[in-house]
């Protein structure tokens, strides 16, 4: 009896599986260094730093003690507070501002203005080389005029 066998063709469609398994060793390794204002998160690519990332995030977020948002550098070193900005809109953790803020200022100013001395977690992902460089001098100042704020770049 001969058993048919799948196509080898190139145009064959094939069974592709994929899945994360974070383990909550590492969710507790990243929750614990929460206490500092800088936290790096390196691995190689696909070994699940977006998925650990978000399993902290959404810890910290179910305690309530922290704003908390989180982007990706792959929209441009230019836009990443503006879109840090727009996910602490709406955090209940961050209290509501008050005053106007200058039309001119740049994004990462307001966050500054908008952040001061609150607790936050805010995570940038994906973040390469070139978009490292480009965030680093912004990023300097941010974490020197919010002491209550960590910042995680993975």
């Amino acid at each position: 009896m001969d058993v048919p066998r799948p196509s080898t063709r190139a145009g064959a469609a094939q069974r592709v599986s994929r899945f994360s398994l974070v383990r909550s060793r590492v969710v507790h390794v990243i929750e614990r260094e929460l206490d500092n204002q800088l936290v790096i998160l390196r691995a190689a690519r696909g070994a699940g730093t977006t998925e650990a990332i978000a399993q902290t995030l959404a810890s910290v977020r179910r305690r309530g003690d922290r704003a908390v948002a989180r982007v990706s550098a792959d929209t441009g070193a230019t836009s990443v507070w503006r879109c840090v900005l727009e996910a602490l809109e709406e955090d209940p953790a961050l209290p509501v501002p008050t005053g106007s803020e200058p039309e001119a200022a740049r994004d990462v100013d307001l966050l500054g203005a908008r952040l001061g001395g609150s607790a936050a977690v805010v995570a940038i992902d994906d973040v390469d080389a070139v978009t490292a460089d480009a965030l680093a001098s912004d990023l300097l100042t941010l974490l020197e005029t919010c002491p209550g704020l960590c910042v995680i770049v993975a």
